[in-house]
Order: C-alpha cells, then sequence, then structure tokens
C-alpha cells in the first residue's frame, strides 16, 4: 500500500478526500491529513510519504513547501488536491500507475 500525506486548508479539498471510501482498493492507505507547512514538515519527519497532495490557499506558503518537498524530498510524487471524488480517485490512479 502506498502512503499518502495530504497538505491543504481548503475545504471542498479536505472533503472531496473525506469522501473517498476504498483507500486500500485502489492502492493506497488513508492519508496523513496537515493543514500547513509545519504540519507537513513534521509529518513527514514521523512518517514516510509515498505521495503528496498540496492544496495551500496562501501561495507563499505552498512555494515553501515546495521548495522544502524539492529540497529534502526530491524522489517523492506531488500531486494536485482534487475537489470532488472524482477528482481524487482520478489523481490516485495516475499516481499509482507512476508509482508502480
Amino acid at each position: 500500500m502506498y502512503k499518502l500525506l495530504l497538505v491543504s486548508d481548503q475545504e471542498d479539498v479536505l472533503n472531496a478526500f473525506a469522501q473517498v471510501s476504498n483507500w486500500e482498493m485502489n492502492g493506497f492507505k488513508a492519508p496523513h491529513i496537515r493543514h500547513d507547512f509545519e504540519g507537513a514538515v513534521d509529518s513527514l519527519a514521523k512518517h514516510h510519504a509515498d505521495g503528496i497532495c498540496i492544496a495551500l490557499s496562501d501561495p507563499e506558503e505552498e512555494e515553501k513547501l515546495l521548495a522544502y518537498l524539492q529540497e529534502y524530498f526530491p524522489d517523492v510524487s506531488i500531486f494536485e488536491g482534487g475537489r470532488t471524488e472524482e477528482e481524487v480517485l482520478r489523481y490516485l490512479s495516475e499516481l499509482k500507475i507512476l508509482l508502480n
């Protein structure tokens, strides 16, 4: 099973991820969820992530996180946050192909 980190403060993205009920059937564990840069860094210090979804409302914080990931986790896949369950499942399918 692949492990995910969701870093988002956007309610629609958080709700879309919450609607996914069959994580394991899609090859993933339910994601660790953090809401900001500091939470993401803390989670990555404690948990491995194969893929990271970033959807932050503050562009500067998002850029800061992307720079951090590029420096310390350059091999981790980063993907877009879906706003519906269907979008999330499509992104997960694409990510699974990439990770395989």
